[in-house]
């Protein structure tokens, strides 16, 4: 798989404008996906899961301008994993009834339990990168046939035989392996063309 790029400093900048639409556009691209399987992960009640999701958002947008960027790689993933945590927890404080009150204690504790600077770098990292793998694949499968797609879909990320794959769609596995290489230089290409643009 490709290297994929970290969230650039000049995106984070443009997002301190509340007024550019494009830069927050590109950020809940590639986020929102992220933060939604965290509440999700978090084993939130479904019947809240989108409202802390929102309320999320709401306390990013509100303290992007107070986020001071760092030299480490991670700092922002991780000021987004705290932001999330301290918003999930206060929405479910907030909302506690005695039948929920089991539930909240149980998200909670997960939430703090994956809250440390270790486990939010790890998670937000993969997050962010099967986000933008999704992102680069979704563009790459509009330019190529759906079968060629399908083969290298199915060899590389579900992991089954390129000989049955190439067998059930009526290619030979040296055809496979050559349009599967090219899908992969594709990606590739697509990946480092988002991170020169956000440079």
């Amino acid at each position: 798989m490709p290297d994929f790029p970290e969230t650039r400093l000049s995106l984070l900048q443009r997002l301190k404008n509340g007024q550019d639409e494009t830069a927050w556009a590109e950020f809940h691209e590639i986020y929102r996906p992220v933060l939604t399987r965290m509440v999700v992960s978090a084993g939130l009640p479904v019947s809240d899961q989108q409202d802390v999701v929102q309320e999320i958002w709401i306390a990013i947008y509100r303290g992007i301008d107070r986020y001071e960027a760092r030299s480490h790689a991670f700092a922002f993933r991780g000021w987004l994993a705290s932001i999330s945590r301290n918003t999930a927890i206060n929405y479910l404080s907030r909302k506690s009834n005695p039948q929920r009150v089991e539930s909240i204690r149980d998200a909670a504790t997960i939430l703090d339990r994956n809250s440390t600077r270790e486990l939010l770098e790890e998670q937000w990292d993969r997050e962010y990168q099967r986000q933008v793998l999704q992102w680069a694949a979704m563009r790459v499968a509009s330019r190529v046939s759906e079968a060629t797609f399908n083969a290298f879909w199915r060899t590389v990320v579900d992991g089954e035989s390129v000989e049955l794959v190439a067998k059930e769609l009526g290619m030979t596995a040296g055809a496979l392996y050559v349009s599967r290489g090219r899908i992969m230089a594709t990606l590739k290409r697509e990946v480092e063309s988002r991170e020169c643009a956000e440079e």
